[in-house]
C-alpha cells in the first residue's frame, strides 16, 4: 500500500507517523554522515587561509534563561495536538521547545550546527503549510503569521553561550 492509498482508505495518522519516522531516520543518517566525512587531520599550514570567523552558534540553555526573564513559557516534551509542532518536537528531540508568549506559540529548535538546522528546516517544509519556518544560524523557528510578536520575542532571546 503506498502513501496515497493509505490516506484515501483512512489510515492518515499511520501514514503521517511513517513519514515522520522516515524523515527522522534521514535526519540522523545525514548528521552521522557529515560527522564521519570530516577530515581527521588539519591541512598543511601553507594551504590555510584566513577566512572570516562565523558568528557564534546559539545555545538553548542561555536562550531559555532569556525567555524566562521575559516571562515567556518555554516547555519541552509537550504533547501537542498540532501536527506541525509535533513534527518539530519529534525531529529535534532534545533541542526543541514550544514557547508561549501571551497565548501565541512558537516552536524553537537549536541544532548543533547551521547545517543540521538547515536540514531540519528542509524536513519541516510542507506544501500549503500555514506555518512560517525561519532559519537563524543554527536555530529553526516555526510559527503562524498571527504569532509574529511572539516570534520577535523569541528571536530577541536567541543567544550564544554566556
Amino acid at each position: 500500500m503506498d502513501f496515497n492509498q493509505a490516506t484515501t482508505i483512512g489510515n492518515a495518522p499511520h501514514a503521517l507517523a511513517a513519514v515522520v519516522a522516515a524523515m527522522s531516520i534521514a535526519f540522523v543518517a545525514a548528521c552521522t554522515d557529515e560527522e564521519s566525512s570530516a577530515p581527521s587531520t588539519a591541512p598543511p599550514s601553507s594551504s590555510m587561509r584566513s577566512e572570516p570567523k562565523a558568528p557564534p552558534l546559539y545555545v538553548l540553555r542561555s536562550t531559555l534563561r532569556c525567555l524566562k526573564r521575559r516571562h515567556a513559557d518555554a516547555v519541552t516534551g509537550v504533547a501537542t495536538g498540532d501536527d506541525r509542532l509535533r513534527a518539530l518536537r519529534d525531529l529535534a528531540q532534545r533541542t526543541s521547545v514550544i514557547v508561549r508568549v501571551r497565548r501565541q506559540v512558537v516552536g524553537l529548535a537549536v541544532a548543533q550546527t547551521a547545517a543540521h538546522a538547515e536540514l531540519l528546516a528542509d524536513l519541516l517544509r510542507a506544501p500549503d503549510d500555514p506555518y512560517r519556518i525561519v532559519l537563524r544560524r543554527n536555530a529553526v523557528l516555526l510559527f503562524l503569521p498571527a504569532a509574529r510578536s511572539a516570534f520577535t520575542v523569541v528571536t530577541a532571546c536567541l543567544s550564544p553561550r554566556r
